[in-house]
């Protein structure tokens, strides 16, 4: 009797023991474990399975129902009460970025489908459960390795800017879409010859040196380098590809021949590629082949061309016969002595830098272009009126047009031969140098968007200069208050130029002038400034009967403000310090010291 009591007893027992198991185990739940202490602010985005109730247990014993949702999701947030957190419910999609995490457990989420997780401290985490999970992205965290070998149903995987060492790939990647490691130095190794549905691979920034991607005919984008060279590269035959950027990847040579459908090829900074066969790629449109050792490229086939980048290189020669839409050109710092543009759509050309280049035809979209340190003596731009940039410094032009640039902003033509520069009527004008031109007149009386002047050596003199002040704009005030309007005016006749006209409407100069040359602009020759104190800082009397306002200066001639006159006074706040001053007022000035 007493055995069989005992049998039952224990029979019952082990029931209730599965029965409790299996409760557990049917129960879906997640937990997260915290880096900070109990009342950190937190967020987290959840999509159920479908609508109904979940239960959040704050690990205080607290329990809080929530309801859950399959179309708009629920957020969770609040103010923790402990280090971890778990919620009972039927969980289809989990975003816990940004939480400073350093656990998170979804062992028990077997509807899973969907977990974001950037931001976050963890090393490591278990899929193994979650064998319905079709997008997963864990990014900038402190991953270490990731095994997911059960996970065949992934579509989209993006783990950019961890610590991976290792990456187990899912049995059967035939799903995979999308995968992107980049930033994970120390992954070595990938096998992704099951990965037969890819589209589009980024291994930027990892030490993936081997990529036998014959299998992956269905790839449209594909990214690496910017770490150790690659030792192999096998493209696909007939291959899908039409995006292809291998940067700074060790290249010495690339087979391109079954590249057909290539729309955009990034190979810059392979030092020593010297050879980039386009004779394929007749589909086009962006070429970067930056600090490459190439000293030619044909291009001939590339008839959709609309962008290529190919500074810092070795090339002679570039012909663009076969180029009409092409719009972007970098090809600064070559050995180019010749560019005809004329058949081409150009609308931005950087071709500076090209020490011999002493021929250049622009075709009549051409908006911004910089030609500095060449060889030109003349620059033809065939439709001023949409010039927006004009750099041509260092070269040998005495003759430069610029009448007609209405929308012209940005005008740099230093250390040349020109001796006059049309420059009345630059409405859009916004900073010009003209610095090391025998220039003796300059004037911006037509910008009134003026806010920096270089006029180093050249031949202005003091009146010159005087008029080039009074053509100036005046800078309004809440202007000043956020930013500094430069003229740098270092000539041989600056020092006794009336930079007062200047400084007064708000410029800073960098060098100071006396005015000695400028006695003819001052009303009132006899007057002088008188400061006295009164209880909201100084007064300053006895200013010219035309002047409106005045600039002051410190010793080391920083511009310390400028101040409106009214009724031939001004005030200045008591908030300026004891000290030496300069004031200016319509080209008179006087040394004042404030006790």
């Amino acid at each position: 009797m007493i055995d069989s009591k005992f049998q039952r007893v224990i029979l019952i027992a082990v029931l209730l023991a599965m029965t409790f198991s299996v409760k557990a185990q049917t129960t879906p739940q997640a937990l997260f474990k915290f880096a900070n202490k109990a009342g950190y602010e937190f967020q987290i985005l959840l999509f159920g399975t479908e609508k109904g109730e979940a239960t959040v247990d704050w690990g205080t014993g607290e329990v809080q129902t929530i309801q859950l949702d399959d179309e708009k999701g629920t957020v969770l947030k609040g103010n923790t009460l402990s280090q971890e957190l778990t919620i009972k419910g039927k969980i289809a999609s989990i975003d816990c970025s940004g939480n400073e995490l350093l656990e998170v457990n979804v062992t028990a989420l077997p509807e899973l489908n969907t977990f974001f997780s950037r931001k976050n401290y963890i090393e490591e985490y278990d899929f193994t459960n979650n064998t319905k999970l079709h997008t997963l992205c864990i990014e900038n965290t402190d991953l270490i390795k990731i095994d997911l070998s059960k996970n065949n149903k992934l579509k989209q995987v993006m783990l950019a800017n961890n610590s991976i060492a290792e990456l187990t790939m899912p049995e059967d990647a035939g799903e995979i879409e999308l995968l992107d490691c980049s930033g994970n130095f120390k992954l070595q190794a990938l096998d992704f010859s099951t990965c037969v549905n890819i589209v589009q691979m980024n291994l930027l920034q990892t030490s993936v040196t081997k990529l036998p991607l014959s299998k992956l005919t269905k790839m449209k984008a594909f990214s690496a380098g910017l770490a150790r060279p690659i030792t192999l590269i096998e493209l696909p035959k007939d291959n899908s590809l039409e995006q292809l950027y291998m940067p700074a990847a060790g290249l010495t040579s690339i087979d391109l021949s079954n590249c057909g459908k290539l729309t955009e090829l990034a190979l810059s900074n392979n030092y020593s590629l010297a050879n980039i066969d386009c004779t394929h790629l007749t589909e086009l449109k962006a070429l970067d082949c930056i600090g490459t050792a190439i000293e030619g490229i044909d291009l001939s086939k590339c008839t959709k061309l609309e962008s290529l980048k190919c500074n810092n290189c070795a090339i002679k020669s570039l012909d663009f016969t076969n180029n009409p839409n092409l719009k972007v050109l970098d090809c600064f710092i070559n050995q180019i002595e010749q560019l005809l543009l004329e058949n081409t759509k150009l609308e931005n050309l950087d071709c500076s830098g090209n020490e011999n280049l002493n021929t250049l035809t622009l075709p009549a979209t051409l908006k911004d272009l910089d030609c500095s340190s060449c060889k030109l003596k003349e620059i033809n731009i065939k439709t001023p009126e949409i010039m927006e940039s004009l750099v041509c410094g260092n070269n040998n032009i005495s003759t430069l047009d610029v009448s007609g640039m209405s929308a012209l902003a940005s005008l740099t033509c230093n250390e040349n031969n020109i001796q006059e520069l049309d420059t009345k009527n630059l409405p859009s004008l916004l900073n010009i140098n003209v610095m090391g031109n025998p220039l003796t007149a300059l004037d911006l009386t037509g910008s009134p968007n003026i806010s920096y002047v270089k006029l180093n050596n050249t031949a202005l003199n003091a009146s010159a200069l005087n008029n080039l002040y009074r053509s100036l704009r005046r800078i309004p005030q809440e202007s000043l208050e956020t930013g500094v309007y430069y003229l740098l005016n270092d000539v041989p006749e600056a020092g006794i130029s009336a930079t007062s006209i200047a400084t007064e409407k708000g410029w800073t100069v960098s060098t100071l002038g006396s005015g000695t040359d400028a006695v003819e602009n001052i009303v009132d020759k006899n007057a002088s400034f008188t400061v006295t104190a009164n209880g909201n800082g100084r007064i300053v009397t006895g200013l010219p009967s035309n002047a409106r306002s005045i600039s002051m200066y410190d010793t080391a001639g920083r511009l310390v403000g400028c101040f409106n006159i009214d009724s031939h006074s001004a005030a200045i706040p008591a908030s300026v310090q004891h000290g030496m001053y300069v004031i200016y007022a319509n080209g008179m000035s006087r040394t004042v010291i404030l006790k």
